[in-house]
């Protein structure tokens, strides 16, 4: 809602900044915002204070540009529908392990491995071990694929008697399995987009890689609360295609 309202707005959001079964901050702010930006939605987000399960304690700052408006505007959204079924050539891999209140080993192996693992796929890839301080301990890899036209992104979360390794495989083996795909936008990525694409001028078609459980039932909800069209088909193996009709128009 804060985008589309008018001026810039200003939050800080507390609690788990890297936990399971949600996007970590890497993400959100690596692949989630850019993919906004381009369709017109501008934001940027700061990490304060790392978060990581069952403590959590952390803290990230986002600001939201907010929709400027003029008279010949007559308030309207300045956002455009999204075409993304070619991803490019990959650029490169980049992304840091870490350790959070925890030996720095640890986020050296799980970067090593993870090294190892994407330069024998031969992939470009640059990954920094990070060692830093939170409210409580954790450990994890983030990466982010940068392609021409799109960027997609991969993590794994360090558990008790979990190995580095394992932990570095995880994220590695989904970001291999996204590249040799076909697919323009990651499984993750793709359930997200829906809702701001929902509000957008026109049809937006993206590809992705799988439609997951996520996407079907965000699909389904907001085609029964804003009665619009989302279709998902799948295309070949590894190759699914997302439409949206959004509902934005000159006179919503």
């Amino acid at each position: 809602p804060l985008a589309f309202a008018q001026g810039r707005s200003r939050l800080v959001l507390r609690g788990g900044t890297h936990v399971a079964w949600s996007p970590p901050f890497d993400d959100i702010a690596n692949v989630y915002l850019p993919a906004l930006a381009e369709i017109g939605l501008h934001a940027t987000a700061r990490l304060d204070k790392w978060g990581f399960y069952p403590v959590g304690g952390g803290q990230i700052t986002v600001e939201i540009a907010g929709q400027e408006t003029s008279a010949d505007d007559a308030g309207k959204p300045r956002v455009r529908p999204l075409h993304k079924t070619d991803r490019g050539a990959l650029i490169a891999v980049r992304g840091r392990a870490v350790a959070g209140n925890l030996p720095a080993h640890i986020a050296q192996r799980i970067a090593d491995r993870a090294h190892k693992v994407l330069q024998q796929a031969g992939l470009p890839v640059e990954i920094t071990p990070q060692v830093v301080r939170g409210a409580g301990p954790g450990a994890g890899i983030f990466l982010a694929a940068e392609y021409e036209h799109s960027r997609a992104g991969f993590s794994a979360l360090g558990a008790r008697g979990k190995p580095s390794p394992q932990v570095a495989d995880e994220a590695c083996q989904a970001l291999l399995a996204f590249h040799h795909s076909d697919a323009a936008i990651d499984r993750h990525l793709a359930d997200q987009l829906l809702l701001p694409l929902a509000f957008t001028p026109g049809d937006s078609v993206f590809t992705t890689e799988q439609i997951t459980e996520h996407l079907r039932t965000n699909a389904h909800i907001i085609r029964k609360i804003l009665g619009i069209d989302i279709i998902l088909e799948e295309k070949s193996a590894g190759m699914e295609e997302v439409r949206i009709a959004g509902i934005a128009s000159e006179d919503s």
